[in-house]
């Protein structure tokens, strides 16, 4: 059983203000996510927000239909994203085989990618499984249960780095090449560039 935790709480310094309720092309970025997780091969999806998100209320209703989502709310988003990780394994439960720790603001991340390393994970259980683009390491990454009680422990505005580097013998990569673009969201720059883009990429279909 693989599960997912969707990193949605960040505070959004760079930009300013909350970029998850960012539109593009129609829909919000962390909508964006949420609906290519739906898309993937998960037992159970948790979303961790913000305390002060707009949007926790629109992601509650507008998935009603997906119990396998749930919503949780973080309430100290200022002690990192350490924290949100630390909600999102509680709500996980300690049934689960592995976790995967998406961070919202990949607006590229598509189910394909995420498929693939889950099946990753399914014919390597134990490993921690992420994904490389020409040879860099990125993310979205699955952690194994036998590391949840370090991850637990990371303090914060860090992910999974640390327990990646103390536990390298366990990682098995999946090598993307230039089939996963992983850019990620943090200024109006990167925004605009991404409207952009996809704008571009529409007008040509």
């Amino acid at each position: 059983m693989v599960d997912a935790i969707i990193l949605a709480a960040g505070l959004s310094k760079r930009m300013g203000y909350d970029k998850m309720g960012l539109e593009i092309l129609g829909r919000t970025v962390l909508s964006r996510t949420i609906t290519e997780a739906l898309r993937a091969d998960f037992d159970k999806i948790v979303v961790v927000t913000r305390h002060s998100a707009d949007f926790n209320e629109h992601v509650r209703c507008s998935y009603a239909f997906a119990p396998t989502l749930i919503s949780v709310v973080n309430k100290n988003s200022q002690l990192g994203m350490s924290y949100s990780i630390k909600l999102g394994l509680a709500a996980v439960g300690s049934e689960t085989d592995a976790v995967m720790l998406i961070l919202a603001d990949q607006v590229y991340l598509n189910f394909l990618v995420i498929n693939s390393l889950v099946s990753a994970s399914l014919q390597h259980p134990g490993k921690i499984i992420a994904p490389t683009i020409k040879g860099r390491r990125t993310n979205p990454v699955i952690f194994p249960s036998s590391l949840f009680v370090e991850l637990q422990q990371i303090t914060g505005d860090k992910g999974g780095r640390e327990v990646i580097a103390s536990n390298s013998e366990m990682l098995k990569t999946v090598e993307f090449g230039e089939t996963y673009d992983d850019t990620d969201l943090d200024t109006m720059d990167d925004y605009l560039r991404i409207i952009s883009r996809l704008q571009s990429q529409l007008s040509k279909t």
